[in-house]
């Protein structure tokens, strides 16, 4: 037999059109004409915002650090993967459930974005209230231990803390140690995974 025989000729082509439909039903998804909100493109973006305003006295330099920043992500390219992270399973899921998904914020009713994200050094996180893109405060919390998180302030000092007890309710505490308030573990959302 030669390279060239019919046998041969439909094994080949065999194999595009089964190349050419696994491509069809994988690329099926970004068909659906499901816009969605791009929620992982958008943390990316609120926390490189966020980066600028960290930096620097005035606005050029807050500006510059964004700049770098961005440019950083996008050679990286971070923002391309988070696009595409989003398109092919966020947007799809909110297109499919109607609900709209959102990475480590809320945003309620008077028009408060509660952000609560991971800090840089991995012991905490950092809670963020904003209102247009405007920071009205900003706590960071701080893990010291399995049972206890200290609550600090943007400028670091110390404004209470967290703690947890074996019932798996939390307390919050003023920097005197008095209750400000018990959270019962039955009403904390995504807290039940806690150790």
């Amino acid at each position: 037999m030669d390279a060239y025989s019919p046998f041969k000729l439909l094994q080949i082509r065999s194999v595009k059109r089964l190349i050419l439909g696994v491509l069809c039903v994988a690329l099926l998804p970004l068909l659906t004409g499901c816009y969605g909100n791009f929620p992982l493109t958008r943390t990316i973006y609120r926390v490189n915002g966020q980066i600028g305003r960290q930096v620097g006295q005035d606005q050029t330099q807050h500006n510059i650090a964004q700049s770098v920043v961005m440019w950083l992500l996008i050679i990286i390219p971070v923002y391309g993967v988070s696009m595409v992270i989003d398109a092919l399973v966020f947007n799809l899921v909110e297109f499919w459930t109607g609900d709209v998904i959102q990475i480590g914020s809320v945003q309620d009713a008077s028009g408060r974005t509660y952000s609560l994200l991971p800090d840089s050094g991995g012991r905490g996180a950092i809670l963020t209230i904003s209102r247009e893109n405007e920071i009205l405060y900003e706590a960071n919390f701080v893990k010291m231990n399995d049972d206890r998180c200290d609550v600090r302030d943007s400028k670091g000092c110390l404004v209470g803390q967290v703690i947890k007890s074996d019932n798996g309710d939390f307390r919050l505490l003023d920097t005197k140690g008095s209750v400000i308030r018990q959270l019962p573990a039955n009403e904390l959302v995504g807290f039940d995974r806690i150790n």
